[in-house]
């Protein structure tokens, strides 16, 4: 029996892209372990977007050497927005249709700049 709720529909052959989006804020001590979790998942067409809030800890070291092992898969946003919180960490992601082309071309930056006033 298939699952109706699969993200891939082998009936028309579509498969569902999948965009997870991690705001990470000192969680060195859980974060491996959450991405690990990320990687064992059933359904591989996924893409890792990642903002840090400002963390102190390891969280940042953590992230980078995730990304530099699976730099297909992962995204690091930068910018000196700080700490936004997680109402806010993505919301230009929520409500911009062009937000991929905002990180691939660099204005994501710019984007938040004129958002947070960095």
């Amino acid at each position: 029996m298939t699952n109706p709720h699969s993200p891939d529909d082998m009936a028309s052959g579509t498969v569902v892209n999948v965009d997870i989006l991690l705001a990470t804020y000192n969680g060195a001590a859980f974060l491996e372990a959450q991405l690990d979790s990320i990687l064992a998942q059933t359904h591989k067409n996924w893409r890792l977007v990642i903002r840090d809030d400002g963390s102190t800890d390891k969280t940042p070291e953590i992230v980078e050497a995730f990304r530099a092992r699976h730099q297909e898969k992962v995204v690091i946003l930068e910018d000196e927005a700080g700490n936004l919180g997680l109402g806010q960490t993505f919301q230009w992601y929520l409500d911009n249709e062009s937000w991929w082309r905002l990180v691939v071309d660099g204005s994501y930056r710019e984007w938040m700049g004129r958002q947070y006033g960095t």
